[in-house]
């Protein structure tokens, strides 16, 4: 036991493995988290200005399996899968995203009133559009920047940029080793940025959800080890993405 004795926690952590591992569903000690962070972030909310709280919700359907996902997202308590969690929000809306002047022409062509009597040609017409998509479109990565460009703006997530200003005018490196690039010099350029920027916050976001998946970053071997320090980095990328996140989702059809 004594070699336990400065980080106790890896112990009571082995013990808890080794009771699972032996006897399914036993009792497993709990460990709670112990706050000793220097700096706090502030959980960006729109209901702190009263303006921004309508009085009249103009809510719209959202798809069911997305508006699952955020639920889950939003009760789980550990703050990577929190993170990954919005982040498959993103890849799902991704991987059914069809540019809009694909589904203006699909839908054109469908509408066409011999499309039964010349259903050989329309049926070419819609392969070939589908496949000058998937041409345009070849990656994951091009795509979400799609999404992003189609269905957010700048100002959407200005307010999570500002609460949290200084964290992402500086570089963020993570216990073990992953550098995360700020996104500003100083706090002023936060509000006359645009949405050129999103581009950059994408590249970030799905950075640290590969890390985080993979555990480790492919090019340069490094990482976000689970230290609760890093729990506390990550928080307003997590802020940023659950944001995003939710704005695709209502956008999204």
């Amino acid at each position: 036991m004594k070699k336990y004795a400065e980080d106790f926690t890896y112990f009571l952590r082995l013990f808890n493995f080794y009771l699972e591992y032996f006897e399914r569903g036993c009792p497993q000690v709990i460990i709670y988290k112990k706050e000793y962070y220097d700096e706090e972030f502030t959980e960006p909310c729109y209901s702190t200005d009263p303006t921004n709280f309508p009085d009249i919700i103009n809510a719209k359907n959202i798809d069911y399996t997305i508006l699952e996902t955020l639920s889950i997202a939003n009760r789980t308590e550990d703050t990577r899968l929190q993170f990954i969690f919005y982040f498959q929000v993103l890849e799902y809306c991704t991987y059914y995203f069809l540019d809009n002047n694909i589904k203006k022409e699909l839908n054109n062509i469908l509408k066409r009133p011999d499309i039964n009597s010349k259903s050989k040609e329309y049926t070419r017409n819609i392969l070939e559009n589908l496949q000058d998509h998937f041409n345009k479109y070849r990656n994951d990565s091009d795509k979400m920047e799609k999404i992003f460009t189609e269905y957010i703006a700048y100002d959407d997530i200005i307010l999570e940029l500002l609460e949290n200003g200084d964290y992402f005018c500086k570089e963020v490196e993570f216990d073990g080793g992953l550098i995360i690039k700020k996104l500003f010099n100083k706090p002023e350029e936060i509000e006359n940025s645009n949405d050129n920027m999103l581009s950059t916050i994408r590249k970030n976001i799905e950075r640290i959800r590969n890390v985080l998946v993979h555990l480790r970053e492919q090019r340069e071997n490094k990482v976000i080890l689970p230290t609760p320090d890093n729990d506390k980095k990550l928080l307003p990328y997590l802020y940023l993405i659950k944001r995003i996140a939710e704005k695709i989702a209502i956008q999204y059809e």
